[in-house]
């Protein structure tokens, strides 16, 4: 029946004569007509790949749906975590672990991006929400899966569960409803291929900036469990607080300083610190 349609696509020069969409619209009870597909490419394509199979020269050919761009999440630093990558065939069906950034994280903020750029703010975001319940634990020893799942029909399904407790959210998202057009897919990987260079030295700094962000964090966690410990004795104490507060705060009036600089301080921080310093292993939420 006519309700049971969700999309008229039409397809041919004559599609663009307004008398005709006007009442192929009205038919279907004032349906929006679907235009996203490009009139006469439909027909010379599906003309092409009807020839090939019926000369016979290439009986293997087959047409398969894929994901015109790559599907993420954004980590700490904004940068673009990828999950499934552009021109992955569907339904598809990826995971990837993660963990949290903070100590005793009582969520996690999921923010699904669709993209080629290395940064979230330079992709177009799709979706947004949140896990809640997470148990308290140190940053980085929670694993929180992050699942896409895309069916035959481009709907995008997010899960994120937390491994230990089950703690499982979802967010659904149907792709077709604001899905780019073929010239703006293009723009988007034409800029990533322009930008490239440019996304990867900042991201390889945004990297070592979070990595030596973590090792402090890190830091004063064990140190404030040392608190009261008699092998240091307050006056020790209250002067490893001071040092890693002076770290803390060279690091805020520091945020874009090039990589080397940070690993360096994060090396130099490992060596004075090596009694209390413990390494991550997952991307950080």
């Amino acid at each position: 029946t006519k309700g049971q349609i969700n999309d008229v696509v039409m397809i041919g020069g004559s599609t663009r004569i307004p008398i005709v969409r006007s009442v192929v619209s009205d038919y279907f009870d004032h349906k929006q007509l679907c235009t996203d597909i490009n009139p006469d490419e439909a027909v010379a394509i599906g003309a092409a790949i009807q020839a090939a199979v019926i000369s016979k020269e290439n009986l293997d050919l087959v047409v398969v749906d894929v994901y015109p761009l790559t599907l993420g999440v954004e980590t700490v630093g904004g940068l673009m975590s990828p999950i499934i990558p552009r021109n992955t065939r569907i339904p598809v069906r990826r995971s990837k672990v993660y963990t949290t950034h903070n100590d005793d994280a009582a969520g996690a903020r999921i923010e699904i991006f669709e993209g080629e750029r290395k940064f979230t703010r330079d992709n177009r975001v799709l979706g947004i929400f949140e896990l809640h319940r997470l148990p308290r634990a140190p940053r980085g020893t929670l694993q929180i899966q992050v699942t896409f799942e895309i069916d035959s029909n481009a709907i995008l399904t997010v899960t994120a569960q937390e491994l230990t407790t089950m703690a499982t959210e979802a967010i659904e998202i149907d792709t077709l409803e604001f899905a780019l057009n073929e010239q703006q897919v293009s723009e988007a990987i034409e800029s990533a291929s322009a930008f490239a260079e440019e996304d990867e030295h900042d991201c390889q700094r945004v990297v070592a900036r979070v990595n030596y962000e973590g090792v402090l964090m890190d830091m004063t966690r064990d140190l404030k469990a040392e608190k009261g410990n008699p092998m240091y004795g307050k006056s020790l104490y209250k002067e490893l607080r001071k040092k890693l507060k002076e770290k803390v705060k060279w690091l805020e009036d520091h945020p874009m300083e090039e990589p080397d600089v940070y690993s360096k301080k994060a090396e130099e921080a490992r060596e004075e610190f090596a009694f209390l310093y413990q390494h991550g292993q997952l991307p950080d939420l």
